[in-house]
């Protein structure tokens, strides 16, 4: 039976699971990614508990064995939903078995007690977008005018009053589909806010800058790569053409606030998004506490899969505080 080192939880084809694991090879460590869709028809789990030890036991669908330590470490990464559905011809008892084997995944998993990137828990509130809002005020940030709203005419009022200089946005992603950042500069957006009293929706006023910045934050290290956004034919959300990125490395400043908020939502791992212009300085506009950085770790050259894995193995400094590289102190003013 192996003993684990890392334990990443995430879809069997996620690249970025698939970094980190050979980074902790590089490190000389063990690493196994499972996908919690698999657990409970390919994946067995036992979890024994008397008064002197824990132990938790994992068997993968080709028989190989693996166990969990106190030492060992957690990745909760993007785990999927555990599939019973084929199993069971009523919906409701599906549903029952499906919370049951969350309730064992999860539970035995965090009863080992080693470190967990990140508490499921702690990333469910850290998604909430108005309290992100707060949160990064608090810290010095600015932040866009914002409406979160079901009511169409206040969403009429908000958009009307900064026409041409409002976008929209989701709460949450979606599994059937990409909705990007859009402005709300059209008849058509207009016409289609009845829609709100079914689903409700996050309108802010657009800011101009000159780049986007993704700021991965992994214990109180932080990594952040530059995206100009204005290369794009876009022009509002950067996730939707190729444009050039860059490693942007920070000040002190910028630094302790972005590791500040990762904390207040009791996070360890964090990718924050901001928008930076030479003029205003810094706007925050959401933290992802699964969020993706393997573009940033390409184009930009930051070693983020490398400071995980020595994370996660304790083998490294990835918990010191510090940023890739500095920056004249000068461009770094936090405008508030």
């Amino acid at each position: 039976m192996v003993t684990l080192d890392v334990l990443i939880v995430a879809p069997n084809d996620d690249l970025h699971a698939r970094a980190v694991i050979r980074e902790v090879g590089f490190l000389g460590r063990h690493a196994l990614l499972v996908d919690s869709a698999d657990f409970p028809e390919k994946i067995v789990l036992d979890y024994s508990h008397d008064s002197t030890e824990s132990t938790l036991s994992i068997k993968t669908e080709e028989g190989q064995a693996y166990e969990l330590t106190r030492e060992s470490s957690v990745w909760w990464r993007r785990p999927r939903p555990h599939s019973v559905e084929q199993s069971f011809y009523h919906p409701k008892i599906a549903s029952f078995a499906a919370r049951e084997s969350r309730s064992f995944f999860l539970g035995a998993l965090q009863a080992m007690g080693g470190m967990f990137v990140n508490c499921p828990a702690a990333s469910d509130r850290a998604r909430l977008k108005a309290l992100q809002l707060r949160v990064a005020e608090s810290l010095g940030f600015k932040t866009p005018r914002t409406l979160l709203t079901n009511d169409p005419h206040k969403a009429r009022e908000f958009v009307g009053a900064r026409l041409k200089k409002c976008v929209y946005k989701t709460f949450t992603g979606t599994d059937f589909g990409f909705f990007e950042t859009r402005l709300a500069d059209s008849a058509e957006d207009i016409s289609e806010l009845w829609r709100l009293r079914k689903c409700p929706i996050i309108l802010q006023e657009h800011i101009d800058g000159d780049l986007d910045l993704r700021a991965t934050v992994v214990g109180e290290t932080v990594f952040c790569a530059a995206i100009d956004f204005k290369h794009g034919v876009h022009g509002v959300d950067s996730r939707v053409d190729h444009n050039p990125t860059f490693a942007f490395p920070l000040s002190r400043p910028i630094i302790d606030a972005l590791v500040g908020m990762t904390r207040a939502f009791g996070l360890i791992y964090a990718a924050i998004d901001l928008r930076y212009s030479e003029k205003e300085g810094f706007t925050f506009f959401e933290l992802n506490p699964e969020g993706q950085y393997l573009w940033t770790e390409i184009h930009g050259s930051l070693p983020i899969s490398a400071a995980l894995a020595e994370m996660l193995t304790r083998t490294g400094a990835a918990v010191r505080g510090h940023s890739y590289g500095d920056f004249p102190r000068q461009r770094l003013m936090m405008h508030v």
